[in-house]
């Protein structure tokens, strides 16, 4: 009868640990898989707690001077996208600076704040990460989004 017990008792603990094991695992992989989600699809870079994310996106649909930023060339029936470096840093500094000239929160401020853009191109599309801030304030704000170059 002890024999009996023994061997229900270890039975028991047994599968309480696999339980334990088996529950642990997939509250882990919903917390990673939930976590992933509120990333950026196209996050370039890692950013502190001194940054704000701030959308600059519905500004620049509006600013036509976006399309300077890539120039299309024709070469034998077949266009070529091509990016010069400098004129893209420039031309999107420029355009940032026209968005925050239209928004309440940096228009008093707008020609101070320092701005930085970073781009990674990638097959047809254009990752740019942009940031801003005051050079006497340690609060930087910044913004991700993907320029799309469409061959139609």
């Amino acid at each position: 009868m002890i024999n009996i017990l023994k061997k229900k008792l270890i039975s028991i603990i047994t599968f309480s640990l696999v339980c334990v094991i088996v529950g642990g695992t997939i509250c882990g992989n919903l917390l990673v898989s939930n976590d992933n989600k509120n990333k950026l699809p196209h996050d370039l870079l890692n950013r502190g707690k001194n940054y704000h994310h701030f959308s600059l996106i519905n500004q620049l649909k509006k600013e036509e001077a976006i399309n300077d930023l890539v120039k299309i060339t024709c070469d034998n029936n077949h266009y070529m996208y091509v990016i010069s470096e400098e004129n893209f840093r420039n031309n999107m500094k420029q355009i940032v600076q026209n968005c925050l000239r239209k928004i309440s929160s940096f228009s008093r401020n707008y020609l101070s704040y320092k701005i930085e853009c970073n781009y990674k191109i990638v097959d047809d599309e254009i990752d740019v990460d942009i940031i801003w801030f005051l050079p006497n304030n340690y609060v930087k704000y910044y913004d991700q989004f993907v320029i799309s170059l469409d061959n139609n």
